[in-house]
């Protein structure tokens, strides 16, 4: 109950751009919580604000390992990835694919996933990937 709380807290507490008090809030329950996926994420997306992709991913990994079943946490790994390759923190090509393969799960999982599909779409546009499966992503996203 009390990593559910936080989770809104922490939401809160970036969006105030109060970062050092979402960054201690987050510590202390992932200290409580080692596994627990959604603190985690939030802790890696608050290093994305910040800019820090080569902090971010090492987290939003072992978020997305912990929930391997939450689309909203594998969804913010595949798009960490995304942008750690942009700037080069990382074999391009390997990065790219393996951001490929995260959004993808994300996208199985679901579904309906507006921001999932598009950054999939763009992805596979930008590193010359599949053109069909971009267009047919992105005729997906328009109908809803």
């Amino acid at each position: 109950q009390r990593v559910d709380a936080v989770e809104h807290d922490d939401v809160l507490l970036v969006r105030l751009e109060r970062h050092a008090d979402a960054r201690a809030l987050l510590q202390r329950t992932i200290a409580q919580s080692p596994a627990a996926g959604r603190a985690l994420a939030a802790l890696g997306v608050l290093e994305m604000v910040e800019q820090r992709p080569q902090a971010a991913v090492p987290l939003l990994e072992r978020a997305a390992s912990a929930a391997p079943e939450d689309a909203l946490v594998v969804g913010a790994y595949g798009r960490a990835l995304v942008r750690w390759a942009e700037q080069g923190g990382q074999d391009q090509e390997a990065g790219y694919a393996k951001a490929r393969e995260v959004l993808q799960r994300a996208l199985t999982l679901d579904p309906g996933s507006v921001s999932t599909a598009v950054m999939l779409a763009a992805l596979e546009l930008s590193q010359q990937g599949d053109v069909a499966r971009a267009v047919a992503l992105l005729r997906g996203v328009v109908g809803r």
